[in-house]
C-alpha cells in the first residue's frame, strides 16, 4: 500500500509541476508578446487605446438594457378592471 501511495505522490507532484510550468510559459508568453509590440517602430499606443474605447462604446451601444428594462416596466403596468366589480368577501370559520 506504501508503495501505491509513494508512486501516485511521485507522479501528482510531476504533473503539478508540469502544470505550473506551463501556467508560468502561458503568463510570460502574454508578457513577452506585449512587449514586443511595443518595439515596433510604428507601434502607436494611441491607436490601441483609440481602437479599444471605440469597441468598447459600440458593445455600450448595442447593450440590451434598455429593451430588458422596457419588458419589466411592462410587467408592472396596471391591469385593466372593470368599474362594476365586486370585490369578493372571504368567508371565516
Amino acid at each position: 500500500m506504501k508503495n501505491h501511495r509513494a508512486q501516485f505522490s511521485c507522479e501528482f507532484g510531476e504533473f503539478k509541476e508540469s502544470y505550473q510550468a506551463l501556467g508560468d510559459y502561458r503568463e510570460f508568453r502574454g508578457t513577452m508578446s506585449g512587449l514586443y509590440l511595443m518595439q515596433i517602430p510604428d507601434y502607436s499606443f494611441a491607436t490601441k487605446d483609440a481602437k479599444q474605447t471605440r469597441r468598447m462604446k459600440d458593445r455600450d451601444r448595442d447593450f440590451a438594457l434598455p429593451q430588458i428594462e422596457e419588458r419589466i416596466w411592462k410587467q408592472w403596468e396596471p391591469i385593466p378592471v372593470s368599474p362594476n366589480t365586486v370585490e369578493a368577501e372571504t368567508g371565516g370559520p
